[in-house]
Order: structure tokens, then C-alpha cells, then sequence
């Protein structure tokens, strides 16, 4: 199994632990030759608000399909400076008995 691939805005990329320079990177030319330095990877465990958009045919069909996104992999884009990461996903409805509905095609409900 490989690890998750960390592009960075120069080109160059960590797969897991391993570092990749990209051809046109002048920066870290010269990086990939060096012994790879160890790397700690650090997990936190904390709590996202997010606001997920789920395409289907009628509300308990989103409903369901937003129920299977519980405990499995996602992959946040933009990651300051780092650009990808991974992250493990997990439905906190924080006492409620389901996800609160706000909007249907962009429309306040």
C-alpha cells in the first residue's frame, strides 16, 4: 500500500514518507539525490464543521448515501502550503437525530 501523495505548489510531491522533485523545481533539484530524512507523521483527532453536498434522486437517497460517508477515507484539497491530505471522516450529529437539511438546488429550505 502506498501513502497518500502531498503535492506541493512547486511541483514536487511526498508520497507517504518519500520525497519526488519535480524536473522544473529548482528549489529541491537537488533534494531527491540526499538521503531522504525521516519524517514524523503526527495524528490529531479533532472535529470539522462541514457543509456536504450530496447529488440523488430525493432526500432519503442523499440521506443515505451522506449515512455511508461515515468512517472512511477523504481527501481534504487546498491544504495550506502542503496541498492534499488525508483524513479519516465520521458523522457527529451532535445529539440530533439526523443531518439538518438547509438547501435543495442551491435553495434555502
Amino acid at each position: 500500500m502506498t501513502g497518500a501523495i502531498v503535492n506541493l505548489s512547486c511541483g514536487c510531491f511526498f508520497q507517504g514518507r518519500d520525497f519526488h522533485a519535480a524536473q522544473e523545481c529548482e528549489e529541491h533539484a537537488d533534494k531527491e539525490q540526499e538521503e531522504p530524512e525521516e519524517m514524523n507523521e503526527y495524528a490529531f483527532d479533532v472535529e470539522l464543521k462541514a457543509a456536504i453536498r450530496v447529488k440523488a434522486e430525493s432526500e432519503s437517497e442523499a440521506r443515505a448515501k451522506l449515512a455511508s460517508l461515515d468512517t472512511v477515507s477523504a481527501t481534504l484539497s487546498q491544504w495550506p502550503d502542503y496541498g492534499n491530505t488525508t483524513c479519516e471522516v465520521s458523522i457527529v450529529l451532535n445529539g440530533e437525530k439526523e443531518a439538518y437539511l438547509y438547501q435543495i438546488n442551491g435553495k434555502e429550505v
